[in-house]
């Protein structure tokens, strides 16, 4: 499991860092830096579930200098090689088996939920009550 800093109960970037690198989405994936800072941000903001290619994408891409397609490409590719890399990993960051590769915001959702299901120490069928 990742280590998340239950003592001070916030969740750092190496934590999101750390579940990326187990899944298979390692530096080589440019996706890899997108798919982090847009967790990130997401967990500050859950509006942005809802508002992907409008705020989500572009927001990334204006942080990281580049455009949303481009944002929207590595994020997929990235997603992509977590699937074929460690998916019995994935299904147990979502509590559920996956029977098709995540969408994008779906793997986002997922490992969101999963951060702050750890954050408050809850088991999955915890978390999926509330």
């Amino acid at each position: 499991m990742v280590a998340v800093n239950h003592k001070k109960g916030v969740i750092v970037v190496t934590d999101i860092y750390d579940i990326l690198s187990r899944l298979g989405v390692v530096r080589k994936y440019l996706g890899r830096d997108y798919l982090a800072y847009s967790i990130r941000i997401t967990l500050q903001n859950e509006n942005y579930f809802f508002l992907v290619t409008k705020c989500l994408y572009p927001d990334v891409a204006s942080h990281f200098n580049t455009n949303w397609k481009r944002v929207e490409r590595d994020i997929r590719t990235a997603v992509k090689a977590a699937w074929k890399s460690n998916r019995a990993y994935l299904e147990e960051l979502a509590c559920r088996p996956l029977n098709d590769p995540p969408k994008p915001i779906e793997f986002i959702d997922i490992i969101v939920t999963y951060l702050i299901r750890e954050k408050a120490a809850a088991p999955c069928w915890k978390a999926r009550a509330e």
